[in-house]
């Protein structure tokens, strides 16, 4: 199955929903369980995934918070999910697709077919360059562009057309502008949204408290 774009949205996924991996992202920055999240409510036919547990290797000072897990982790946990190398995999958060960008983006480079839902709730159905200087800020000559405004109000991605106006407008009308994102995780939420308006970027570089993220 070749799923149609990096976005799927509710009427596809129940159209389709047999035909794939529903995978359930829940995580948070402030402590709260993503775990009890799931148990208390998920989508029907949702797998839940543990983002320190399943998509990532333990911190370390090198590596960051949430490096890589190694090929075998990642293969056993997947296995464990009932995801093979021929299943489409469609994944969802409540966070505005931070937080599933992660499995996104690690399952696309492998030519994985994925998906995020663009949906916000239930109802609405690196390379390995040293780090410069730990201290956070911005490269000189960098530009701002928040993943939270890739978002309108109602938690869903904003429309195809705005988003290239987003992006053209920040990187200019350079095919393969570099990005960075300062604490890493939730650089994979801006691949969806420019993969699916041909913008895209290069692959990163290392920096501060993030390793195994795409960003510069």
């Amino acid at each position: 199955m070749v799923l149609p774009q990096p976005l799927v949205d509710a009427r596809w996924l129940v159209a389709h929903h047999d035909e794939v991996r529903l995978v359930d992202c829940r995580w948070y920055l402030d402590g709260r369980s993503g775990r009890a999240a799931y148990e208390a409510d998920h989508l029907p036919g949702a797998v839940w995934v543990d983002l320190d547990l399943d998509l990532s290797a333990p911190a370390t000072s090198a590596d960051g918070r949430h490096p890589f897990p190694t090929a075998d982790l990642f293969a056993a946990s997947l296995s464990r999910l009932g995801i093979g190398q021929e299943t489409p995999v469609v994944m969802y958060d409540d966070a505005c697709g931070s937080m599933a960008a992660r499995l996104w983006w690690m399952l696309r480079i492998l030519d994985h077919p994925v998906a995020v839902l663009d949906a916000r709730t239930r109802s609405r159905y690196a390379a390995g360059d040293p780090t410069i200087d730990p201290r956070q800020g911005h490269i000189p000559g960098a530009k701002s562009a928040p993943w939270t405004d890739n978002v309108s109000p109602d938690g869903t991605l904003l429309d195809p057309a705005s988003l290239r106006t987003r992006f053209v407008v920040a990187v200019g009308r350079r095919p393969h502008a570099p990005r960075r994102h300062r604490p890493g995780l939730t650089t994979a939420q801006r691949w969806v949204p420019q993969w699916s308006t041909n913008v895209t970027s290069s692959t990163g570089r290392r920096g501060a408290g993030a390793n195994s993220i795409p960003l510069v």
